[in-house]
């Protein structure tokens, strides 16, 4: 091992050897100032009478959050397109405002493009919307007048909409929908027409060239109001909107928006409706033809069921 020169060994040596006293000294005069405080702080409380208060450490507050409290959206409230006061509403004078006439002729009808001829008639450029409907609700609320229903109409029948005034439903310019048969033959019948074929129905919306939609051969889902499908977030439309799916005889909306009721019978024997051009909440491509039919049932309403109506030409 190596010796330590004598020089650190000395210096070492004073380090460890310091005076005690001088470093203890401080530490006992600031107990013994403690202890007397202490016998002070006692005598105090006894004279006083009080308690000992035992120190609480005080909570720091927060600082305030920045997000804003949850705010529950109002609904909006209920409308009745319907309500009104005045002289009771009637038709309009010209019954072939806002029709198209679809000349006589032959045209390729169903899946099988059968080539059958029609009459000329005349049908409405666009589905009945919740403005019109809402002038013949008001007629037959107010006058209890059922002349113009189905003599098969159950006694009383209310005709007002399924979801009637429903928010995100309601807008005078949307299609009226949420309607049974009864309904809709009551509303054709109080304007003075009559409600489409489902050959008639066809032809305004395909042309006489067999087109599969009203635009043309090739489906185009920027054309039609079809369902809320997957990057497709849609609800109704207004009636007189997306022109450029019109069909050759310039109707709108006669594939999605609305599905639309007709005269006609799928199963006439069970008394199955037949209702064409399939409505905005279906998100799958095969209804949309112009060939589909669609069944339902005289009391069914949904809110796709709505309607466009026809007039015989004179």
């Amino acid at each position: 091992m190596t010796d330590v020169p004598p020089s650190m060994r000395v210096r070492r040596t004073r380090r460890q050897r310091g005076n005690p006293s001088s470093q203890t000294a401080p530490t006992m005069m600031v107990s013994v100032l403690a202890i007397l405080a202490a016998i002070v702080g006692c005598f105090l409380w006894r004279f006083r009478g009080d308690a000992p208060v035992t120190p609480v450490e005080k909570s720091v507050p927060s600082a305030p959050t920045s997000t804003p409290p949850v705010v529950e959206p109002q609904q909006q409230p209920w409308v009745d397109l319907a309500a009104g006061d005045g002289p009771l509403p009637s038709p309009p004078a010209d019954r072939t405002a806002n029709m198209v006439l679809v000349p006589a002729g032959k045209f390729l009808y169903g899946d099988d493009n059968e080539e059958i001829e029609l009459p000329a008639y005349y049908i409405d450029r666009y589905e009945v919307s919740q403005a019109e409907y809402a002038q013949f609700l008001r007629y037959v609320r107010a006058s209890g007048d059922h002349t113009h229903c189905n003599p098969d109409e159950p006694p009383d029948k209310d005709h007002t909409p399924l979801n009637w005034g429903r928010p995100d439903l309601t807008d005078p310019r949307f299609p009226v929908v949420g309607l049974d048969y009864w309904d809709v033959y009551a509303y054709a019948g109080w304007i003075g027409k009559r409600l489409p074929t489902e050959q008639e129905w066809e032809k305004a919306a395909r042309g006489s060239d067999g087109r599969l939609y009203p635009w043309g051969e090739d489906w185009d889902d920027r054309l039609c109001n079809w369902g809320p499908s997957p990057g497709n977030p849609r609800t109704l439309l207004p009636v007189d909107s997306m022109p450029e799916g019109q069909s050759p005889f310039g109707c709108f909306h006669m594939l999605g928006n609305a599905a639309e009721w007709t005269g006609s019978f799928v199963d006439e024997a069970r008394r199955l409706h037949c209702g064409r051009g399939y409505c905005w909440r279906i998100g799958h491509r095969v209804p949309y033809r112009t060939t589909y039919r669609m069944p339902g049932g005289t009391e069914l309403r949904d809110e796709g069921s709505g309607l466009r109506c026809a007039l015989d030409a004179e």
